[in-house]
């Protein structure tokens, strides 16, 4: 038997006994191991999301307490401010509604430090002669027209302000086209529930204004779901349209509902309306004729399409308030 190759090695030891082989992995294989030691960085992640998720609550706790002290320069945040900020936002805290709240204080720094295209100012201007136009129109045909809103004071002051300067004089004439008037809503839906609060516990719930608005603390509100959120705010738009509309219907004695119009972008003034005005036909006013109509708006639409809408419904009031038909 002849001498081996060089190049070729036997697979035989010494002893006749077969050596154990070095196999190369196949790129499967590497892949896999590959995989194995990503998952094992993934666990590595997962293992350390509590310290994330407690760094962001620390993150967002000391984002909105600065947001809270920023108005007083004076004041230096310490480390026992800090800290009991990040409690209360770990203790179910709603941020997001604290941050829509800040965000809608916060609109009048709106373009503060920019300046609108010429684009953009030819179709504000567009925007602000067709709100003028409707106002306008809606004043003439109604003894009382009220913008009910859902938001927190005083947004519609700051958004009339920033962006339709040529209405003001809107809510502020008391000539014969009478004037505009702004009501928050959740005001009275809070108002509403304090005068019960204070009604159950044997108070006189016919004392001045400012009693009644006093606050009645809550240290840890519970969170609330999606339909209870649809119901608060349907509620509160419920409420404040009702005080208006009995005020407005109770200038003089046996006055009876008669006309009433509701236009909005959400579903919750649609509900309230078709409501209210149920509960009062049932409550004694069926025989009146009381006409309602509601208008649903699109949700959200862009500043031409609003323009256009505007321009439209200024048209179309004369028809809908004259309309008698329910």
């Amino acid at each position: 038997m002849g001498s081996l190759p060089r190049s070729f090695s036997s697979p035989l030891s010494p002893s006749g006994r077969i050596r154990p082989q070095k196999r190369t992995p196949s790129p499967s294989e590497q892949l896999t191991a590959e995989h194995t030691s990503t998952g094992k960085q993934r666990k590595h992640q997962q293992q350390q999301q509590p310290w994330r998720k407690a760094s962001l609550f620390k993150n967002v706790g000391a984002r909105l307490m600065s947001r809270i002290l920023s108005k007083d320069s004076s004041r230096k945040v310490s480390n026992v401010e800090e800290a009991e900020c990040c409690q209360n936002v770990e203790k179910e805290v709603d941020v997001k509604e604290a941050e829509e709240r800040q965000e809608e204080e916060d609109l009048s720094e709106c373009f503060a430090h920019g300046e609108l295209t010429s684009e953009q100012s030819s179709l504000l201007k567009d925007w602000q002669l067709a709100l003028l136009q409707y106002l306008t129109t809606a004043l003439t045909l109604s003894s009382h027209v009220v913008i009910v809103t859902n938001s927190r004071r005083p947004w519609v002051e700051t958004c009339v302000s920033k962006f339709a300067p040529n209405c003001k004089k809107l809510f502020t004439d008391t000539g014969s086209g009478g004037s505009l008037t702004v009501v928050y809503a959740r005001e009275v839906l809070h108002q509403r529930r304090r005068e019960r609060v204070l009604a159950s516990n044997g108070w006189d719930c016919s004392l001045p204004m400012g009693f009644a608005m006093s606050s009645l603390p809550v240290k840890n509100p519970l969170p609330v779901s999606n339909g209870e959120k649809t119901g608060e705010l349907t509620g509160a738009k419920f409420f404040a349209m009702h005080r208006e509309a009995k005020a407005f219907y109770m200038r003089y004695p046996g006055q009876s509902w008669k006309n009433i119009i509701s236009l909005g972008d959400m579903i919750y003034e649609h509900v309230a309306v078709i409501e209210m005005a149920m509960l009062h036909q049932a409550a004694g006013g069926s025989h009146e004729q009381l006409r309602v109509k509601s208008l649903l708006l699109p949700e959200c639409p862009g500043i031409s399409e609003l323009t256009l809408s505007l321009f439209f419904s200024k048209l179309m009031l004369p028809a809908r308030v004259g309309q008698n038909s329910v």
